[in-house]
């Protein structure tokens, strides 16, 4: 296709808009964090790795925490389920209405355009698209199985090369074993008291993704961290904290900075916790190694 001058000019100023909107926060997180915990921050935020320490990648990659350092499903769907709360009325509705559930999308792609557009964020907001649509625009009911597939379709569709990036793999991999797996597995649990629900639904969601993608992790890196699944639990609830009171801050940054001054402490106290559970995990592997 040949692009006219006037398009180009409109894309680059689409992209110029975007990088400043990330030089932005990018300055809003320096100003008030040390720079190890703002790089840290922004990677969870946005994927970008750029301002992470690297002997603090090597750490999350060694005990098999990376993916929080990179854009995915999990990103799209604690901000997008923070922006439905917001458009649901906080939560009093229920459900948005036709034109907040437009503006929540539109929401969720621009986030998509701020980190990139990778694989796995496309993909969780092709599926996040396709299940809200139905469900409260249509009123269907939809198949996690079937949305993936019909993901995949569309995905492979507009980007055919896609399908040899590590992001995709991973990430259809992980969701798969989500849809397929983790079902089975909550059908068979007892009646729990909420706690015990929620510390076995976790558990069954590292699982099931993690043997799915266990083949791929191993054929392409040779290694396998021992305590995933005790890193997993203990990082995601910092994270999410992390992720909810960074954007609170943010959204705040020019209209309370009072609050915003109280809120950052607990950032700066996330982050360290953050970075210091890959050193547990290694540590503990460490141990069990020795052990034997």
């Amino acid at each position: 296709f040949r692009v006219s001058h006037g398009s180009k000019a409109h894309v680059s100023w689409v992209y110029r808009c975007r990088s400043k909107v990330l030089v932005t926060l990018q300055e809003a997180l320096r100003r008030r964090l040390q720079s190890q915990h703002a790089g840290l921050v922004y990677a969870m935020l946005l994927g970008d790795k750029s301002g992470l320490d690297p002997a603090m990648e090597a750490q999350f990659g060694a005990a098999g925490l990376l993916h929080v350092l990179a854009v995915s499903g999990m990103h799209v769907a604690l901000i997008m389920g923070a922006l439905f709360w917001v458009f649901s009325g906080f939560g009093a509705r229920g459900s948005p209405g036709i034109s907040s559930l437009i503006v929540l999308l539109a929401a969720g792609w621009g986030y998509t355009f701020l980190t990139g557009g990778g694989a796995a964020v496309v993909r969780a907001m092709i599926s996040a698209t396709w299940m809200w649509l139905g469900k409260y625009a249509f009123k269907r009911k939809q198949s996690l199985l079937h949305v993936l597939t019909g993901c995949a379709y569309i995905q492979l569709l507009l980007d055919p090369p896609c399908i040899e990036q590590m992001g995709f793999q991973l990430s259809y991999l992980a969701v798969f074993g989500i849809a397929w797996l983790h079902p089975k597995i909550i059908n068979r649990l007892p009646l729990l008291s909420r706690p015990s629900l929620w510390l076995a639904e976790n558990t069954s969601l590292t699982l099931s993704a993690t043997l799915f993608t266990l083949p791929l992790l191993l054929w392409q890196f040779q290694s396998f961290p021992t305590w995933f699944l005790l890193g997993n639990l203990l990082l995601l609830p910092l994270f999410s904290l992390s992720v909810y009171l960074t954007l609170v801050c943010l959204l705040l940054a020019s209209y309370a900075t009072s609050i915003v001054a109280c809120l950052f402490p607990c950032v700066v106290m996330l982050a360290c916790g953050m970075a210091g559970l890959p050193l547990l995990s290694q540590a503990m592997a460490g141990i069990s190694a020795g052990s034997l």
